[in-house]
């Protein structure tokens, strides 16, 4: 039925797309374009996750990484000069800045530590990123 009376009408196809409803729908390509730059522009950022320093034990180390992107992310490792954790576990983007989530994650940690590393990469992306850890532990209220 509706696609008969798009036929009988061809004024319909002004609206660029089909659309229900009893008003016509006049779809905005500057709105869809703004909004592909704004998901691009958002890729460009520094630094995706935030990790601390939790506890250190003899010859191990507790991090936290917290996702402060708008991306999940995979974390691949944690490097300690020649030391390397293999990780793989993915990491989603918290709900809110007001409860952010962190995951805790022990580590392999020579008592005379260097930086520390994250590897990690966007779900979906190639492009290998990394973070270091802060040297402090984060303000817990």
């Amino acid at each position: 039925m509706f696609y008969q009376t798009v036929l009988n009408n061809p004024s319909s196809f002004e609206d660029e797309i089909f659309s229900y409803g009893n008003k016509k729908f006049k779809y905005s390509k500057t709105a869809f374009f703004d909004r592909a730059k704004y998901i691009r522009e958002s890729f460009n950022k520094e630094e995706y996750i935030h990790a601390y320093p939790v506890k250190e034990m003899k010859d191990r180390m507790i991090i936290e990484i917290e996702n402060i992107g708008f991306y999940t992310v995979k974390i691949d490792r944690v490097s300690v000069g020649d030391e390397v954790t293999q990780v793989n576990k993915i990491l989603i983007p918290h709900a809110s800045n007001a409860s952010p989530e962190f995951k805790n994650f022990e580590i392999k940690c020579p008592i005379t530590h260097g930086e520390i590393i994250v590897d990690y990469h966007i779900i979906g992306g190639n492009e290998t990123r990394q973070t270091k850890v802060f040297k402090w532990k984060r303000k817990v209220e």
